[in-house]
């Protein structure tokens, strides 16, 4: 026998935490000293193939700030009203002006906003790469900006056991790993 049962144990460790994947890059920018309770989270710009996954990414997030990070979140149909009222597509990117518009009519502290780089479903292969970012709405400072990019493989333990084959999923836990980094980093919601 060329292993022993301890030779075994040390390359299935290793590959487990070989799997183990990659953080989500985040930077936070505007420290730990500002505080905010209320934020506004825009719909997302979609710059992949899929046609929903934008739409799909930006309500998942708006659930987990609610109900993970405790956020006084904008309710979407202001939101939407907002865009409509101000002739503003889905997708489009907010100026300062209109940040502070927004500040105004709905009392945000700040506003995240997000872009969908790369979403492919095919053949229980996923890929979903996205980039996050909050602004403040009374200055327009950028507070923090995250990066992330998955594959369903990034999950994968032994065999096929982890591996993630539906986006929805790979969305899900993709946004868990960027909150737990954001957390670790100090954002903090109203109740926290």
């Amino acid at each position: 026998m060329i292993f022993s049962l301890r030779g075994w144990v040390l390359i299935l460790l290793f590959g487990a935490v070989g799997c183990a994947g990659r953080l989500p890059r985040v930077e936070v920018l505007g420290g730990t000293e500002v505080r905010v309770c209320k934020v506004a989270v825009i719909p997302f710009k979609n710059e992949s193939a899929n046609p929903v996954v934008a739409r799909m990414l930006y309500r998942l997030l708006l659930s987990k700030m609610v109900a993970e990070m405790d956020f006084d979140v904008v309710e979407e149909g202001a939101i939407r009203s907002f865009m409509m009222y101000e002739h503003i597509m889905p997708g489009q990117f907010f100026s300062f002006d209109l940040v502070r518009l927004l500040r105004e009519r709905t009392g945000a502290q700040a506003v995240v906003e997000g872009r969908v780089i790369e979403a492919e479903e095919r053949g229980g292969k996923v890929v979903l790469s996205y980039f996050l970012w909050m602004k403040d709405t009374l200055t327009g400072r950028l507070l923090w900006s995250v990066y992330h990019r998955r594959t369903g493989e990034d999950y994968r333990r032994v065999l096929h056991f982890g591996k993630v084959s539906l986006l929805s999923e790979l969305a899900d836990r993709m946004l868990d790993e960027t909150l737990s980094e954001l957390r670790k980093k100090g954002l903090k919601g109203c109740g926290r």
